[in-house]
This record gives structure tokens, C-alpha cells and sequence, in this order.
């Protein structure tokens, strides 16, 4: 009897001496794997990037847009880019209606008399408020552009509800929107987009924006950020949307820009 509790408690002992040495060996293991993060972490951000690249999805309050953006990066706290976009401009009162008496018809929007885009291509500054922490955390930046805008005011076209020439009954012709002919009653939907492309019309312009840049993720090769701010847009000419409302010659909205690029 006291044989066998004499191996019990000497096979139990080997069994503890194990634990412990597996134990000791995390616990020393621990400090050196910490190490070897945080020096791969300080050799990423230590690498010196002179180039970036990203495009972006544009979320207006007066309309949406894709864009693009080449930035050279002169030190850790200024870099200038050059930026191109192409943005949607809509009016706040324009709503999608459709006529209620016929259910295939299209929608369209009552009132709009041309729809307008803008390509914009300008220059700007970015100034580093925060580096981003080594672990995880958030790069602030304030950014500023300015720029030259061309603007593509393209008119309305919509089908209309029309007596055949012996009035007995209805066809549908496709004419440019006017607020004087064309009335709820008798517009039976949208035309094609295509309608009127060939009498579009050309306005130049300027612009600005200003916002504040939010750049996250672990990896500082890739791009990843999150800018709001508000632009502003001018036209001389005057840009016309919508019927009684006369000629818009400035554009003030407030965006959402998603960032996606990369760094070399």
C-alpha cells in the first residue's frame, strides 16, 4: 500500500513539474512574441511612403459621384494631390412621380427641366492633425481643394399624351419638357436618358472643398478612409434644374467621401 501511493505521488509530481515548465515557458515566451509585433509594427510605420493613389465613392447632399486622387507625400505632417471626379447634380425639390392612370408608365421627375453633371479636376493640400498610433487608432487630416469644373446640363425628355389626328384615340410622342405644354395630366412617363444627350450644353465653373480625413486600418500600405466636409460649386453662366426656380448659380452641399488605394 505504501508502494503504490509512493508512485502515485511521484507520478503526480511529473505531472505538476510539467505543467510548470510548460507554464514558465509561455510566461518567458510572452515578453519575446510581444517584442517581435511590436518591432514588425515599428518597421511598417517607419517605411517611407512618397506616393499615393485611392479612389473614392461621393455622397452628396445635392447628388452623387465617383472620384479619384494622386497625392505626393512631401513629409509626415503636408502632401499635395491632384484629384479628378465626376459627380450628379439634383435639386431638392425633385421627386420621382409617375402617372397614376397608367401603371406601366415610367417614372419620371415632374418639374425637372435638365439634369446636370460635372466633371471637376483640381490640386489641394492635406495637413496632418494625428499620426496614427502603431497598433490600431485613427490618422486625422484636414484636406483642401480647389479646382476647375465643366459642367454637362443635358434637357428633359419625356413621353407625352397626345390625340391622333382624327381624335379617336391616344398616342404617345416624345418631346422636351416644357412647363407651359406638358402637365401632370398628360405626361405618360420618362423618356430614354439618351433623348437630348446630343443637345447638351457646357458650363465651366469652379469649385472647393474642405473636410476632415479619418484614415484607419493596420496596414499603412493600404488605404483605407473616411472624409466629410462640404464643397462648394460656382457657375457664371447659371445652371437651370427645375421649371419656375430660374438659373442656380451656386451649389453648397455637404459630403461623405469612402477612401480605397494604396501607398508606395
Amino acid at each position: 500500500m505504501i508502494t503504490l501511493c509512493i508512485r502515485y505521488i511521484h507520478r503526480c509530481s511529473k505531472v505538476c513539474s510539467l505543467g510548470l515548465f510548460m507554464l514558465m515557458g509561455c510566461l518567458f515566451s510572452m515578453p519575446i512574441f510581444s517584442q517581435e509585433i511590436v518591432k514588425d509594427v515599428i518597421s511598417s510605420n517607419t517605411t517611407v511612403y512618397s506616393k499615393e493613389w485611392a479612389v473614392a465613392f461621393l455622397f452628396n447632399t445635392n447628388g452623387l459621384g465617383i472620384g479619384s486622387r494622386f497625392t505626393t507625400i512631401k513629409n509626415t505632417k503636408v502632401a499635395f494631390h491632384r484629384e479628378l471626379s465626376f459627380t450628379e447634380f439634383t435639386h431638392p425639390q425633385q421627386l420621382s412621380t409617375s402617372n397614376p392612370y397608367y401603371p406601366d408608365a415610367k417614372s419620371y421627375y415632374f418639374g425637372k427641366v435638365n439634369s446636370f453633371y460635372a466633371l471637376k479636376a483640381g490640386w489641394g493640400i492635406a495637413r496632418t492633425l494625428t499620426q496614427k498610433p502603431l497598433l490600431n487608432g485613427v490618422k486625422l487630416s484636414i484636406n483642401s481643394s480647389i479646382g476647375t469644373s465643366i459642367g454637362f446640363e443635358k434637357p428633359t425628355y419625356l413621353q407625352i399624351i397626345q390625340p391622333d389626328a382624327n381624335y379617336q384615340a391616344f398616342v404617345l410622342t416624345t418631346e422636351r419638357y416644357s412647363a407651359e405644354k406638358h402637365f401632370a395630366e398628360n405626361i405618360y412617363g420618362g423618356a430614354s436618358w439618351f433623348k437630348g444627350i446630343d443637345e447638351t450644353q457646357a458650363n465651366v465653373g469652379i469649385y472647393t472643398n474642405v473636410a476632415i480625413n479619418m484614415e484607419f486600418g493596420l496596414k499603412n500600405r493600404g488605404l483605407y478612409a473616411i472624409e466629410t466636409g462640404f464643397n462648394l460649386d460656382y457657375y457664371p453662366s447659371g445652371i437651370t434644374l427645375m421649371a419656375f426656380k430660374g438659373k442656380q448659380y451656386s451649389f453648397v452641399a455637404c459630403n461623405l467621401r469612402l477612401w480605397m488605394g494604396r501607398r508606395r
